[in-house]
């Protein structure tokens, strides 16, 4: 991976932030969200880089997400990444970019960070929400939008395997992962101490956002088209 610390400016920070936002002539903006289902949306957290600070929103509903996406100028270039099945296999069971997932996983030794197919159960609504979201987005012609696995991008950025399982859990493994993360991306070492991310959802939040900005800087981990009709690419 390349060195991150040469691509930004002097004076960015990290903050929490009410639901606003204001809109500048950075030519990018990054933007990840760590999707929860539509009964708990308080788990549903956002985190935006626009070049000047970053933004971690925390309990948003889909209307939410929209007012905030609607406040971007349209002018300005938006790379989403939304941590969410965005699609399903028709017939059920993983879907072509699972599988490839699943294989990059296993292959470098991460077998039990969690891939699971669309139609699950447990994930049946939170795919339902996701495509909903895909849908809402179809609006701003200047998002591209794709589908990411936070968990498995903090592992091939080099972040500690048992922090990173242990994160739902445990409290000190989301302050040992922002430890390691901001030693990586020197904008988000701003970030005052008592402001770091509050959970693992805006951890994966900001996890998320960091697969655009690598995108963005063609320095992704990893990338999969697929062939199912509508679906994005996943990229970590």
């Amino acid at each position: 991976m390349s060195d991150t610390s040469k691509m930004d400016d002097d004076g960015n920070s990290l903050q929490s932030s009410n639901l606003s936002y204001e809109s500048n002539s950075q030519s990018c903006i990054f933007i990840g969200i760590d999707l929860s289902g539509p009964s708990n949306t308080s788990d549903t957290a956002l985190c935006c880089y626009d070049g000047h600070q970053v933004s971690v929103i925390s309990d948003l509903n889909d209307a939410q997400i929209v007012e905030f996406l609607q406040k971007i100028d349209a002018k300005t270039k938006v790379l989403l990444a939304i941590d969410a099945p965005l699609s399903y296999n028709e017939g059920g069971g993983y879907r072509d970019i699972d599988t490839a997932l699943r294989q990059k996983l296993n292959q470098k030794g991460f077998s039990q960070l969690g891939v699971m197919p669309p139609t699950l159960t447990k994930m049946v609504y939170l795919t339902m929400r996701g495509m909903r979201l895909r849908e809402l987005c179809v609006q701003f012609s200047n998002i591209q939008i794709f589908e990411t696995h936070p968990g498995g991008s903090l592992a091939l950025d080099g972040i500690n395997y048992e922090s990173i399982k242990r994160i739902k859990k445990d409290p000190l493994a989301v302050k040992q992962i922002w430890q390691q993360l901001t030693g990586r991306y020197i904008f988000l070492e701003m970030l005052k101490c008592d402001e770091i991310p509050k959970n693992d959802h805006e951890m994966m939040s900001i996890a998320a956002m960091l697969s655009v900005y690598r995108k963005h800087n063609h320095d992704q981990f990893f990338e999969q088209s697929s062939s199912i009709l509508g679906q994005p690419s996943l990229i970590l």
